[in-house]
């Protein structure tokens, strides 16, 4: 079995779980520690259009590899891998094909870690996995030194997963670790406009959670952790924009409806009625005012491929 190599402990989280609380807005991190993996994939509608794309496939493997060269060490990093289901047809084509490349995958949750472990155990591709915030200056200094020798440096964010945090801190962060011409590889759900006209069917389509018990469960999963209990307010939804990025962010929070006082580590929390904890952001991106703002962080368009039947953008970007 391959190690997992971990660059934050338990405390940390704690700690980190703490200043969250008292600011009222939890990381998405959070919802993919211990039981919270398994909740997340019981959760999970394979038949439904939100299913991963196959990058393994002609439309997606000849953009990916047009950026890539068989003669170079190619250093594959996947940022919130998950049980790396996304990436595992894309890794296999890449062995067969020839390509000499190593698989980083990086998460913050042990347990997705120990999935994507068991998941592509058996490829024979070089492999190493990170226990790590992407976000800390530790992970950003830990894969510099870990990807220096490679000739070819590729970030993956796939699932969506960018959608999920602070969009400014983290193409910032990203600029921070990638060196000039390094790759980033963006998997997104997208708008068709900019205007009101589907703005209905995205927030309908996000509002089945709120009736689906499984994602019920995941998404209050956290609450419960630290003794919280659901009864004690509401889960809801809200629709805004973020014109910077031209998306639609959909904000799953918690209203209380009663006093709820949290202890954890010397730390008491009041949370009052009508107080509201934010949960978990998703977001849907306009393709133009996307790379708009990437540009202007100093990452420029090298390939893009839109299914507007989907909703689904697959973006390459380098650092200019």
């Amino acid at each position: 079995m391959d190690s997992i190599n971990s660059l934050i402990s338990d405390l940390e989280l704690d700690k980190s779980l703490i200043d969250c609380l008292k600011n009222r807005d939890l990381d998405q991190k959070f919802f993919y520690t211990e039981e919270g993996a398994d909740l997340y994939y019981g959760s999970y509608d394979h038949s439904a259009k939100s299913v991963p794309v196959d990058f393994s496939s002609p439309e997606y493997y000849d953009l990916i590899t047009k950026e890539l060269k068989k003669k170079q060490r190619i250093a594959l990093v996947s940022l919130g891998c998950g049980d790396a289901s996304s990436e595992k047809p894309l890794l296999k084509e890449l062995k067969k094909d020839g390509y000499n490349f190593t698989y980083f995958a990086v998460d913050i949750s042990r347990q997705m870690l120990d999935l994507a472990v068991s998941n592509l155990m058996n490829l024979g591709i070089d492999t190493q996995y990170l226990c790590a915030d992407i976000m800390s200056k530790d992970f950003r200094e830990e894969i510099i030194q870990l990807t220096a020798d490679f000739d070819c440096r590729a970030f993956l964010f796939l699932g969506n997963t960018i959608s999920n945090v602070n969009q400014t801190n983290i193409v910032d962060s990203l600029y921070s670790m990638l060196k000039k011409n390094d790759l980033l590889f963006l998997d997104l759900r997208i708008r068709r406009s900019l205007d009101n006209s589907e703005d209905l069917e995205l927030f309908n389509f996000y509002s089945q959670y709120l009736e689906d018990p499984k994602k019920i469960k995941w998404l209050l999963r956290p609450l419960r952790s630290v003794g919280i209990d659901p009864s004690c307010g509401v889960l809801n939804l809200e629709m805004l924009k973020e014109k910077s990025v031209g998306a639609i962010l959909l904000n799953f929070f918690f209203l209380f409806n009663k006093k709820v006082i949290i202890k954890a580590r010397n730390e008491v929390i009041h949370c009052l009625p009508e107080e509201r904890l934010d949960l978990l952001n998703i977001r849907a991106y306009y393709p133009d005012t996307l790379n708009i703002f990437f540009k202007e962080h100093g990452f420029r368009l090298v390939q893009s491929k839109i299914d507007q039947n989907i909703r689904h953008g697959f973006f390459i970007y380098q650092k200019v």
